[in-house]
């Protein structure tokens, strides 16, 4: 799901994009951060990404690229 700044119509062109995924469960924050560090390393395969880090300690755990 495409939210924030990009999903109203108020991004600029160095803008982040905000990004929720749906459909996983984890019981830890553990557990999330290494699902988000899978997800990273996979993307980080991928022509576009320059950067990949993983936040854990986030109210909210975050992959940010």
């Amino acid at each position: 799901m495409l939210f924030g700044s990009n999903a109203i119509g108020l991004a600029l062109p160095s803008s982040d994009v905000d990004v929720l995924l749906v459909g996983f469960t984890c019981n830890s924050r553990e557990e999330c951060g290494q699902l988000l560090s899978h997800l990273g390393y996979l993307l980080s395969y991928m022509g576009w990404v320059a950067s990949c880090e993983v936040f854990t300690s986030a109210k909210v755990p975050v992959l940010r690229l």
